[in-house]
């Protein structure tokens, strides 16, 4: 899911291809990758979101085995976590609005404008005045009256963005209130782990590891070859660009600290990791 495979109805409500964009489990939320992924409260999503977690979190007790840092796979648990997930796919939310009837009843009385189509111009003067959130198979609405109507008319939240002042818009709701790092004593752990952020919780989840995951692990002594293996099993991993990134660094590594072994091996037609001179 994480991979954006997964037909959302916010997706296919852009492709014409549904009239609703709520969530069909819940019916509480636009259904996006992230609501599915981090927010759902469906019963039978939770159980998969945990599903999820838990075998990442397999995974990263056999990797932390033999680990020389005693709290490292805790830690990196608590990376993997259901707060850290409710970033996943953040981006597939778009112009909807996650939040509920507390958020949306925020826009309640701010003016709106629009260009008036006439040769002399102007604008039309409106206010939001109402906020429907009743109809669990529809997008989130509100009413606008314009001045000079009788009746409100009907925009989604795209479209209020539009005729509403930016300086006025209301903040989205905040996808996750408990940042992991300030769980971190270690220092050292503390550091590594924000260069592991570097990219945020979203691409961790869609498996993309910097080099920081690399030498947070090599430094608790856990090797290379166990490092790769757990990248490749882990759930929604770029394969071949995470493997590709752990090779490359460690060679550029291996060739910093060796530049006389290369030589030697160059010398001796032996492999030397390095690519040859034209």
């Amino acid at each position: 899911m994480a991979q954006g495979i997964l037909a959302t109805n916010a997706l296919l409500k852009t492709q014409g291809r549904t009239t609703f964009a709520r969530c069909s489990c819940c019916h509480k939320a636009v259904e996006t990758l992230n609501h599915l992924v981090g927010h759902c409260p469906e019963p039978r999503v939770r159980a998969v979101r945990n599903s999820l977690i838990q075998h990442v979190h397999n995974l990263l007790a056999e990797l932390c085995k033999h680990s020389k840092v005693r709290q490292l796979e805790t830690q990196l648990k608590a990376i993997w976590s259901l707060e850290t997930i409710k970033e996943a796919c953040k981006e597939t939310n778009g112009s909807a609005m996650v939040g509920g009837i507390t958020e949306g009843e925020k826009w309640l009385g701010l003016s709106t404008s629009i260009k008036r189509d006439d040769p002399c111009g102007g604008l039309h003067s409106g206010q939001v005045t109402t906020f429907n959130n009743n109809s669990a198979n529809e997008d989130h609405s509100w009413g606008v009256l314009w001045e000079g109507n009788e009746k409100t008319i009907e925009y989604d939240y795209k479209t209020l963005k539009t005729i509403t002042n930016q300086k006025d818009w209301i903040a989205p709701s905040k996808l996750s209130e408990t940042p992991p790092l300030d769980l971190i004593v270690n220092a050292t752990l503390r550091n590594r782990t924000k260069q592991l952020f570097g990219a945020g919780p979203s691409a961790l989840w869609k498996g993309m590891f910097p080099n920081a995951w690399f030498r947070m692990l090599t430094e608790a002594g856990i090797n290379d070859r166990t490092i790769n293996k757990t990248v490749l099993r882990s759930p929604n991993s770029h394969h071949g660009w995470t493997t590709s990134n752990l090779e490359n660094q460690e060679r550029h590594e291996t060739q910093q600290a060796c530049p006389r072994k290369r030589s030697v091996a160059y010398r001796q037609g032996l492999p030397s990791n390095e690519p040859p001179q034209n």
